[in-house]
């Protein structure tokens, strides 16, 4: 079943907004080129929305929640 981490979670300021960046550099993305701040996971991959219209899935190298974040089912 999908799931979802919202960067929008994390906003500057928040005591995980650092972490939610170091997760998605982890997992080889640029937190900053995703612009609607959704990434969806399946199993043990990741999709992300890095420009209109452009999708990446990666492989997740590191589940969100070692970092402290907090999935959406």
């Amino acid at each position: 079943m999908p799931s979802k981490v919202d960067l929008r979670d994390y906003p500057h300021g928040n005591a995980l907004h650092g972490q939610s960046l170091n997760w998605i550099y982890a997992n080889g993305l640029d937190p900053f080129a995703i612009p609607h701040g959704e990434v969806e996971i399946v199993g043990d991959h990741l999709t992300a929305q890095v420009t209109d219209g452009t999708w990446r899935t990666l492989p997740m190298q590191t589940p969100p929640e070692e970092y402290g974040l907090t999935r959406r089912g």
